[in-house]
């Protein structure tokens, strides 16, 4: 590929992606197309081997192939990338100044910014780029620069973001270094330390997120995916709860627990697996729902066919060390 005809394609991928909708099969064939341009100039590929990341004490900073991967899930792209755009719209009706990004974890793409800069003009936007990890920094600023968008950029920064003390004022700050459940990445660590040092009146991407409890079938989540066009009536699971939310209202790590009942009816013989699941509130209306990626698939707690179900399940993250959910029945 010429390298003149870079820049010009990812601003076209990016469109795609921002105005396609729920068509899929464009929406792949641009994420695709970033994901071609992306690994062709920085030379880190998703399906590389990859043993580089590095163990911090508030978590794993994924590596860079690991990182690299984020970006082929389509949905979770796409919705990340919507949200942004439309915060970074939302800002810029109430400024007369570029607005300020701090990106934590950007990874070897920038994957949820740098296809943004090629829609906007030079003057509207100034990011500073945060990651732990030297590969993943040095390839995301050849991307930038190859792309000819580095004049973007404030400044990159070869840091512990959980750690980290923001220098400058930031209009919106950006970071998506987690797993299903908040499970073994740093992301409220980073949340937790980032948040209060930010201005009145800025924007956490993602805005929210929330882990629910419920009793599942997996035939029937099959099933109802399978018929879903032919059989509405197929309920594959039950609410419990929600068990715990994160977000700037609400960061306090006594908060990130929860319990639900077990309801004692013939349903626990139907619906006999208990699972966690994650939703994600990027911006607004821009969320990602169950199953849409891998950071919002469910996490197995019981199988209730194998052990007796209790009156309570009680449930919290554990933050010590790489951060974990622990549950424990109670009779």
């Amino acid at each position: 590929m010429e390298e003149k005809s870079y820049l010009s394609d990812v601003k076209y991928h990016t469109q795609n992606i921002i105005s396609c909708g729920n068509d899929y099969y464009v929406m792949k064939q641009s994420v695709d197309g970033l994901y071609q341009i992306f690994s062709e100039i920085t030379g880190i590929k998703a399906y590389s081997p990859h043993n580089n990341e590095i163990i911090l004490p508030t978590g794993k900073a994924i590596s860079p192939e690991a990182a690299a991967h984020c970006l082929i899930e389509l949905k979770r792209t796409a919705v990340f990338l919507r949200g942004i755009d439309q915060a970074i719209k939302d800002k810029s009706r109430k400024a007369n100044k570029p607005i300020k990004i701090l990106y934590a974890g950007c990874g070897p793409y920038g994957t949820l910014i740098t296809p943004l800069l090629s829609v906007y003009p030079y003057n509207k936007i100034k990011v500073t780029l945060i990651d732990i990890n030297e590969t993943s920094l040095k390839g995301v600023k050849t991307l930038l620069q190859t792309l000819k968008l580095d004049h973007f950029i404030e400044g990159y920064l070869l840091e512990d973001a959980s750690v980290n003390k923001p220098t400058k004022e930031y209009d919106i700050l950006i970071s998506e270094t987690m797993q299903a459940c908040l499970e073994k990445e740093p992301q409220v660590h980073i949340m937790q330390n980032l948040i209060p040092q930010l201005q009145d009146g800025s924007i956490f991407i993602p805005e929210r997120i929330a882990i629910d409890a419920y009793l599942t079938n997996p035939k029937l989540s099959i099933e109802s995916k399978l018929y879903e066009n032919r059989n509405k009536n197929i309920v594959s699971r039950k609410f419990l709860g929600r068990v715990f939310e994160i977000s700037k209202e609400n960061l306090k790590t006594e908060n990130l627990s929860g319990e639900v009942s077990i309801p004692k009816d013939s349903d626990i013989d139907t619906y006999y697996e208990f699972r966690l699941f994650t939703e994600i509130q990027v911006y607004k209306k821009h969320t990602l729902e169950n199953y849409d990626c891998s950071l919002t698939l469910p996490k197995k707690i019981y199988d209730f066919k194998n052990i007796s179900p209790s009156e309570k399940v009680k449930i919290r993250l554990n933050l010590d060390g790489q951060p974990k959910i622990e549950y424990k029945t109670i009779d």
